[in-house]
């Protein structure tokens, strides 16, 4: 049975939190890994033997370099996946999977953390809050009347 957890962005705390927040008879930690540098670095050596690492962008800017000799000592699985080629590869299945998922949203099968809305005339104070990580979650724009 897959377990899903959030792990916090500071790279000391991975191991740790891993360790309490997963079962002992987890086969293998799937690391999803949004933005490289060092966090990346610690996510790779905490994946379990069998593991898989999942990579979806670098936004702390820093493009990790993976050493093939953990992948293979550990049988870990790197995958790189950039969901914006399939505008162009795959028009059709990209369609279909936005009305699916707005789909789900309408249904209120997902829920989107919303951490704070601002009204729009507030939105260098939002661009603030992200830029200096007060934020979880969505930060909203809303229009006024």
């Amino acid at each position: 049975m897959p377990v899903l957890t959030t792990l916090s962005r500071r790279a000391a705390t991975i191991c740790e939190t891993a360790s309490r927040r997963l079962p002992a008879a987890a086969a293998s930690m799937s690391s999803t890994i949004p933005i490289g540098g060092r966090l990346f670095d610690v996510s790779l050596r905490a994946t379990a033997p069998g593991g898989r690492i999942l990579i979806v962008g670098f936004a702390s800017g820093e493009v990790p370099q993976i050493p093939a000799n953990i992948l293979l000592v550990k049988n870990i699985s790197a995958i790189g996946y950039y969901w914006g080629a399939h505008r162009s590869l795959a028009p059709e299945w990209m369609q279909a999977s936005f009305t699916e998922l707005l789909r789900w949203l309408a249904e209120g099968l997902l829920r989107p953390h919303v951490s704070r809305t601002y009204p729009l005339h507030e939105a260098v104070q939002a661009l603030q809050a992200l830029r200096a990580r007060r934020t979880t979650g969505k930060v909203v724009l809303t229009m006024e009347g």
